[in-house]
């Protein structure tokens, strides 16, 4: 009775788990940004488009040359004459330059804006001014001050040369080259800010192919790569920094851009994802057994599990390290949250978890982007993991 009373409560705990859906805002963003190497487009980083002999990687995080932290770049694009750091935005409305809008309402725009954002000057900031309509059908105006992406590009531009050159790899910085790609068709660049690295849709649109909602990001992002290609065919240039990379730099480049992180991601019950750094999972029960992908058991002792694990003068236990894993490698817990058949389950003793050896009530420790410090999350709140 007591294991029946046990797997209950297990059981409660899978269907009882809050649901957390993405923010309309931050999904909007994800289908230009950082979501295509998460974990539905986990495959296409380092993907190679034989049509336009390129590669491309995204969410790579590339070393600061303070060493204060990492630049994310949304995409690198590694063409056999260049490499492409391309900020990818969603965004709608009308872009302006802050610095030559209306001086009556500067202020009260920043101070809407978030707190690194105030602290810029005019010169480094853009204005996104979109129209939508509220209840009652009545026409509003929002306005949302970003950091003027160029700007930030070129020095994340400036970290990948220098990433590259301590790499040992040498080529000509001129061959680096900073975009900023607008992929959203109902958004419009301000006459004043028109510039060869800002790229909207309506350029983009000859390249895509027909694709659908659910191919939308595969096919804007092959889309954008025919332009750069058909851009750089249609310039006849003779200087040799111009000419296509011999097949040994390509080759280095590639596996120098594979071998920069990217984030972790968290997908939590209800579609939210988190981006951020797992470090590992506590209390993991090793009576239970663990498949690999390949099917095979693991047990102990194995690189992923450390026993009696102390963190901050407490015994995590038995922990998984999370660091131990390959890049875009996957957890998926599989929780039975079925109300009926999770609760057959467990009336019968059947397993109500995928097979792996994490307990619903252990935590995983995880530092989310943005936040100020570390925290904990439990891990029946949780569908997947991803390593970056």
């Amino acid at each position: 009775m007591s294991l029946i009373k046990a797997d209950l409560k297990e059981w409660y705990m899978y269907v009882s788990a809050p649901k957390v859906l993405e923010d309309e805002a931050v999904q909007a963003g994800r289908d230009g940004e950082d979501f295509l190497q998460a974990l539905l487009k986990k495959h296409f980083n380092g993907s190679f488009l034989k049509k336009e002999r390129a590669k491309f990687y995204s969410g790579k995080r590339i070393p600061r040359s303070d060493s204060s932290g990492r630049y994310e770049a949304d995409l690198i694009v590694l063409t056999q004459r260049f490499i492409y750091l391309i900020e990818i935005k969603n965004w709608s409305g009308v872009l302006v330059p802050f610095s030559k809008y209306r001086e009556e309402e500067k202020e009260s725009i920043r101070t809407q804006s978030k707190e690194y954002l105030q602290k810029l000057s005019d010169d480094d900031l853009w204005l996104q001014v979109k129209s939508y309509y509220a209840k009652g059908g009545i026409e509003k105006t929002e306005y949302v001050l970003h950091e003027d992406m160029l700007k930030l590009n070129s020095k994340k531009r400036e970290a990948l040369i220098a990433y590259l050159k301590n790499s040992g790899i040498k080529i000509d910085e001129r061959k680096v080259i900073h975009k900023v790609v607008f992929v959203n068709d109902k958004f419009r660049i301000h006459e004043s800010m028109e510039n060869e690295n800002l790229i909207t849709y309506s350029e983009i649109f000859s390249f895509i192919q027909g694709a659908g909602r659910s191919g939308f990001v595969e096919g804007v992002i092959k889309g954008l790569i025919s332009l750069l290609v058909s851009q750089e065919n249609a310039r006849i240039i003779s200087e040799i920094w111009y000419q296509s990379l011999d097949p040994k730099t390509f080759d280095e480049l590639d596996k120098c851009i594979s071998s920069l992180r990217t984030w972790d991601y968290v997908k939590l019950n209800g579609g939210r994802i988190l981006a951020g750094d797992c470090y590992y999972i506590s209390d993991v029960d090793m009576e239970s057994e663990f498949l690999t992908q390949k099917g095979e058991k693991i047990t102990l002792p194995h690189k992923y599990f450390k026993e009696n694990y102390i963190d901050d003068d407490t015994n995590m236990k038995t922990v998984f390290l999370f660091d131990k894993l390959n890049q875009n490698d996957m957890i998926e817990f599989e929780w039975c949250r079925s109300r009926f058949r999770g609760l057959f389950k467990a009336i019968f003793s059947k397993r109500l978890r995928g097979n792996h050896p994490f307990k619903g009530r252990s935590y995983i420790k995880f530092h989310q982007v943005g936040e100020p410090k570390v925290g904990f999350i439990e891990l029946c709140k949780i569908d997947a993991l991803l390593k970056g």
